[in-house]
């Protein structure tokens, strides 16, 4: 009976450390590391032609509504945008884009054609 005791009184200190050690979910105060912008340099591209890059066939996929991503030079990665607006200004061309990344996303912040 002892033994018992011991190992249920264990448990619950332990799930008490756990709970207690986890962030709540839903609690405003807790700490949320911002999200860092950085630079990424790629192609403009549309949604339906990915990596085959071509300023003729970009320009007609935008204008039937195709949204813009960005084909990531070195890597090739397709970002899908959001706020991508401002890429559809340079189909085909050669960009350097600053925003927040979060996966194979990009939120656009602002957008730099390079040579």
């Amino acid at each position: 009976m002892m033994k018992k005791s011991v190992m249920v009184a264990t448990l619950a200190t332990t799930l008490s450390i756990c709970m207690a050690a986890q962030p709540a979910k839903n609690n405003p105060q807790a700490k949320q590391v911002p999200a860092k912008t950085q630079t990424v340099t790629g192609y403009v591209s549309d949604a339906n032609c990915g990596r085959n890059v071509s300023s003729d066939c970009n320009k007609q996929c935008f204008a039937r509504g195709a949204a813009p991503v960005l084909v990531v030079d070195g890597t090739r990665d397709v970002l899908k945008t959001k706020n991508g607006d401002e890429l559809k200004k340079y189909p085909g061309a050669h960009v350097q884009v600053s925003g927040v990344r979060s996966g194979d996303e990009l939120t656009v912040q602002k957008v730099t054609p390079l040579k």
